[in-house]
Protein backbone atom coordinates (compact mmCIF):
# COMPACT_ATOMS: atom_id res chain seq x y z
CA UNK A 1 0.00 0.00 0.00
CA UNK A 2 1.11 3.60 -0.80
CA UNK A 3 2.56 5.85 1.91
CA UNK A 4 1.06 8.64 -0.71
CA UNK A 5 -2.41 10.15 -0.50
CA UNK A 6 -4.79 10.77 -2.99
CA UNK A 7 -6.83 13.33 -3.76
CA UNK A 8 -10.38 12.89 -5.05
CA UNK A 9 -13.43 14.81 -5.81
CA UNK A 10 -16.19 14.64 -3.61
CA UNK A 11 -19.60 14.35 -5.02
CA UNK A 12 -22.11 17.04 -4.67
CA UNK A 13 -24.27 17.74 -1.52
CA UNK A 14 -21.85 16.57 0.97
CA UNK A 15 -21.00 18.75 3.85
CA UNK A 16 -19.48 18.70 7.77
CA UNK A 17 -20.53 20.80 10.40
CA UNK A 18 -17.63 21.47 13.38
CA UNK A 19 -18.32 22.06 16.49
CA UNK A 20 -19.52 25.51 16.19
CA UNK A 21 -22.10 24.51 13.76
CA UNK A 22 -20.86 25.88 10.45
CA UNK A 23 -21.45 23.99 8.07
CA UNK A 24 -18.80 23.55 5.06
CA UNK A 25 -18.91 22.13 1.45
CA UNK A 26 -16.77 19.36 0.53
CA UNK A 27 -15.26 19.64 -2.51
CA UNK A 28 -12.40 16.37 -2.42
CA UNK A 29 -11.26 13.74 0.04
CA UNK A 30 -7.93 13.09 0.75
CA UNK A 31 -7.78 9.25 1.00
CA UNK A 32 -4.43 7.17 2.15
CA UNK A 33 -5.38 3.30 3.04
CA UNK A 34 -8.83 3.52 5.56
CA UNK A 35 -8.09 7.23 6.43
CA UNK A 36 -10.33 9.47 4.84
CA UNK A 37 -10.08 13.60 4.91
CA UNK A 38 -12.65 15.79 3.79
CA UNK A 39 -11.35 19.35 2.49
CA UNK A 40 -13.81 22.03 1.77
CA UNK A 41 -12.57 24.96 0.07
CA UNK A 42 -11.35 27.79 2.06
CA UNK A 43 -12.62 31.20 1.45
CA UNK A 44 -9.69 32.73 2.39
CA UNK A 45 -6.58 31.22 0.47
CA UNK A 46 -8.99 29.44 -2.41
CA UNK A 47 -7.15 25.93 -1.62
CA UNK A 48 -9.00 22.93 -0.30
CA UNK A 49 -8.43 22.35 3.63
CA UNK A 50 -9.00 19.74 6.14
CA UNK A 51 -11.94 19.44 8.50
CA UNK A 52 -10.35 18.40 11.96
CA UNK A 53 -11.59 17.44 15.49
CA UNK A 54 -15.36 17.45 16.10
CA UNK A 55 -16.71 17.48 13.06
CA UNK A 56 -19.56 15.72 11.65
CA UNK A 57 -20.08 14.40 8.13
CA UNK A 58 -23.46 15.08 6.55
CA UNK A 59 -24.92 15.00 3.12
CA UNK A 60 -27.49 17.03 1.58
CA UNK A 61 -31.14 15.67 1.57
CA UNK A 62 -31.17 14.42 -1.86
CA UNK A 63 -28.09 11.68 -0.32
CA UNK A 64 -30.06 11.27 2.94
CA UNK A 65 -31.95 7.94 3.36
CA UNK A 66 -34.73 7.66 5.91
CA UNK A 67 -31.96 5.67 8.11
CA UNK A 68 -28.93 7.84 7.78
CA UNK A 69 -26.65 7.52 11.24
CA UNK A 70 -24.06 9.97 11.50
CA UNK A 71 -20.29 9.78 10.89
CA UNK A 72 -18.24 11.49 13.36
CA UNK A 73 -15.00 12.37 12.14
CA UNK A 74 -11.96 11.24 14.22
CA UNK A 75 -9.81 13.54 16.11
CA UNK A 76 -6.42 14.23 14.36
CA UNK A 77 -4.20 14.53 17.50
Amino acid sequence: MSDEWTVVPAPQGITVIDAEGKTFPIIALRIKGSDVIPLYLDSESGRGAPIWGQAVLGMSKAWIPDSVVPYELPDSS
